[in-house]
């Protein structure tokens, strides 16, 4: 598990990226760490600029596919969300998205996983086959989820 921390954003700023998608994706990575922070109106307005960002710049996807592993289930959930908005750059960081699927210890993390790999074309057969593995999970949103990623492939 990865265990990365770096700088928060402060709240005012915060409140001024929510409305910039543009220059929150140049700070996605600060803003993704703020989810780290211990004052709950801070990760909500850190939640909302990530929220506002459709594409993430595939110059952040190492640093994201690192952050899939955090121990942290909001930075690797929000890291999965946003490993899944890379459009066509999400096949090559499949391989992360997998691992948060099948190892994360988390629920929530193994869940948002499944949903960014629905987006993924070409899907590896380790892909594959993790997904399988989670459509036969006891927890039903995650079992939909792969089963949902399994039949986009399908669809493809």
């Amino acid at each position: 598990m990865s265990t990365v921390v770096g700088n928060c954003v402060p709240l005012e700023r915060l409140k001024e990226l929510v409305a910039d998608p543009v220059e929150a994706n140049k700070q996605l990575i600060a803003v993704l760490l703020t989810m780290l922070d211990e004052n709950e109106e801070v990760r909500a307005w850190a939640s909302d600029v990530l929220s506002s960002v459709e594409e993430p710049s595939s110059d952040w996807a190492p640093q994201l596919a690192e952050l899939s592993r955090h121990v942290s289930a909001p930075v690797a959930g929000w890291s999965c969300k946003l490993l899944g908005r890379l459009g066509e750059d999400a096949t090559r960081y499949q391989s992360s998205l997998t691992q948060a699927l099948s190892q994360h210890p988390e629920k929530a993390v193994r869940q948002l996983a499944a949903l960014a790999l629905k987006s993924v074309a070409n899907l590896s057969k380790e892909t594959i086959v993790a997904l399988k593995v989670a459509a036969s999970d006891a927890d039903p949103r995650l079992s939909r989820l792969a089963a949902e990623a399994l039949s986009a492939q399908n669809e493809a």
